[in-house]
């Protein structure tokens, strides 16, 4: 798994070399093809108008929309949307291909998600969970997240959403734990 690459789209903002990444119709099919190999995932429709907006909003100047994508071999393997309103970053939606999971493409995921955050300012990450997704819960604890809150049958399966937060360090380095 040594050549993974991650790369970065927020706004006109390019952060650095590997920001650049086209973005239109058939980048909006590979995540939507990704998403369905998520077990929480939404419904297919819900899944491509998502993708379709956020990609959409990622490419005004000034946005909030952010989206960090795994590839390897040219194959998109994971995917992160994610939005920063004032000093706050929302971790949207993460997602890995099934047969990628397990060797810490998430977690890369996530810690390039938090660079990127406190670049544009963010001090602090927020997302929720389905108190279900086990291996997402134990991902982000691993990487400093504590439950804040608990939304009791918010989702419609009736499972609880667990509310998690973390207080970013700005201008940390992640390079160690991306290689």
């Amino acid at each position: 798994m040594e050549s993974i690459t991650f790369s970065y789209k927020m706004g006109s903002e390019k952060i650095d070399s590997q920001s650049a990444f086209e973005v239109g119709p058939a980048l909006v099919t590979k995540l939507v093809t990704l998403f369905q190999d998520c077990a929480y995932a939404p419904s297919n429709f819900l899944v491509g108008e998502f993708v379709s907006q956020v990609l959409e909003d990622s490419e005004l100047p000034g946005s909030s929309n952010g989206l960090v994508l795994a590839t390897y071999q040219e194959q998109l393997i994971g995917a992160l949307f994610f939005r920063c309103v004032l000093q706050t970053a929302d971790l949207d939606f993460v997602a890995v291909l099934k047969r990628f999971r397990g060797n810490r493409i998430g977690r890369k995921l996530i810690l390039e998600f938090e660079r990127l955050a406190t670049i544009f300012g963010c001090e602090r990450a927020m997302l929720e969970v389905s108190d279900r997704n086990i291996s997402a819960l134990a991902t982000y604890r691993s990487v400093g997240y504590e439950e804040v809150g608990r939304r009791k049958r918010y989702y419609s399966s009736g499972e609880d959403a667990i509310v998690f937060e973390k207080l970013l360090e700005i201008n940390f380095d992640t390079s160690d734990d991306l290689n």
